[in-house]
């Protein structure tokens, strides 16, 4: 990985010598003995000396001046700028140049990761008034973009759409943090084809337009896997919108681990009918809320309502269950409980009927799960020493729980990792 600031030259072309030293410094024997004779070897060798070095950039923006810097660095260095597969820029001010972020990606040709870390800059100006205003053919295609955005900063998310209308496909969006920007997107046609977008931040101020806002630039022809982290009720009015427009998605992934104090207040009813709009769905991922009490005295009808809601996924194939969170004082009925919600209940009554052609049930279970000692009423010993829950009893757990299932070959139990 390089940096890139200005200093004295060093015997690559002219890259600073104080970035060329940082470098000999990660590096293993053979590739530093290769950059120390870089000088004096062949043009072979100076190459793979440019691809060790440059497929991962870095830009720190923080002294607002890094862009001119890295344009005529890149101007000057033809041959580095065209093996960057990574750059990461730092500090980028909310009210970005777009014009001026387009000319320094422009001469990265091979460019396929780029991640954009955006800071507040309440005394600058926008520079664009919309994502719709940008000019040009979008020919180039991105494997990955990730985008940090300031969710207190409101304008961050105008920022946000008019980096992704820079490109004309992406295959991966991600995005953190979310802003109260409410632009005026009246004409969807010719924006970036994204295939799979991951939301990993949705406070509960985030308002319905800001949802019509993504239906909008992510074309429902084109998106086919979504990954949405739930943090507050209104997560659940977000997906309602979303699914208006994602008819296409084949993957959808909630995280509902975070529902912290909000397992009652949710709309169980909602979350299916938003789902069964998908009708293209092939997978669907649920990890449950960490509200261990609420869910055990008084269980979510998660899946039950599946039955009532009138939603029905022809092509649904699996459906995986997320191990949740652990809590070190659960006994292992109560985890059972939490991990398979009312599963069971509506594997009883007819799991073919809102899922016809489901081939496999994933449970996913902890590799470990530290628990307190308890007495013989069930009360937890708080000084007592942790015991350890293995994987093996909460699989034989499980199989117990959901014996139709193991019968037909339809569960699936995957370790994963300690919680």
């Amino acid at each position: 990985m390089a940096s890139v600031s200005s200093s004295r030259s060093s015997p690559i072309g002219k890259l600073p010598v104080d970035v060329f030293d940082s470098i000999l410094s990660i590096l293993n024997e053979e590739d530093r003995d290769t950059l120390k004779n870089c000088s004096s070897v062949t043009k072979q060798w100076h190459d793979r000396c440019v691809r060790i070095i440059f497929s991962s950039l870095d830009i720190n923006n923080k002294n607002t001046n890094a862009f001119p810097a890295f344009q005529t660095w890149l101007s000057i260095n033809v041959d580095a700028a065209a093996v960057v597969k990574t750059l990461r820029i730092w500090k980028l001010p909310v009210e970005i140049d777009v014009d001026q972020l387009a000319s320094v990606l422009a001469p990265l040709a091979g460019l396929q990761n780029l991640t954009l870390q955006f800071i507040r800059e309440p005394q600058s100006q926008i520079k664009s008034s919309s994502p719709l205003s940008i000019q040009g053919p979008r020919s180039r295609s991105l494997n990955t973009l990730e985008l940090l955005l300031p969710s207190e900063a409101n304008r961050s998310m105008l920022a946000a759409l008019t980096v992704i209308c820079l490109f004309d496909t992406i295959n991966t969006v991600g995005m953190q943090g979310f802003s109260s920007l409410k632009p005026d997107l009246r004409s969807t046609e010719g924006l970036t084809k994204v295939h799979q977008l991951r939301l990993q931040y949705l406070p509960q101020a985030c308002a319905s337009e800001e949802m019509n806002m993504f239906s909008g630039i992510m074309t429902s022809a084109h998106l086919r896997s979504l990954y949405l982290e739930c943090h507050s009720p209104s997560s659940w009015d977000g997906l309602r919108i979303l699914s208006q427009t994602f008819v296409n998605l084949k993957f959808v992934d909630l995280d509902l681990v975070q529902l912290k104090n909000c397992v009652k207040d949710v709309d169980w009813t909602t979350l299916w009918k938003a789902l069964s709009s998908c009708a293209q769905l092939q997978r669907l991922r649920i990890n449950p809320p960490s509200l261990v009490d609420a869910l055990v005295t008084a269980p979510s009808k998660l899946f039950q309502t599946s039955l009532t809601s009138g939603g029905c996924w022809e092509v649904l194939r699996e459906l995986v269950i997320g191990p949740g969170y652990s809590p070190r004082a659960e006994s292992l009925p109560n985890r059972i409980q939490r991990m398979l919600w009312d599963l069971p209940g509506i594997v009883r009554h007819d799991l073919r009927g809102p899922f016809p052609n489901l081939d496999t049930v994933t449970v996913e279970v902890p590799l470990s799960a530290p628990m307190q000692k308890r007495d013989e009423n069930g009360r937890s010993n708080g000084l007592a020493a942790p015991t350890v829950v293995s994987s093996e009893q909460v699989k034989s757990a499980i199989v117990r729980a959901l014996p139709s299932l193991q019968e037909e070959g339809l569960l699936r139990i995957t370790v994963i990792g300690r919680t």
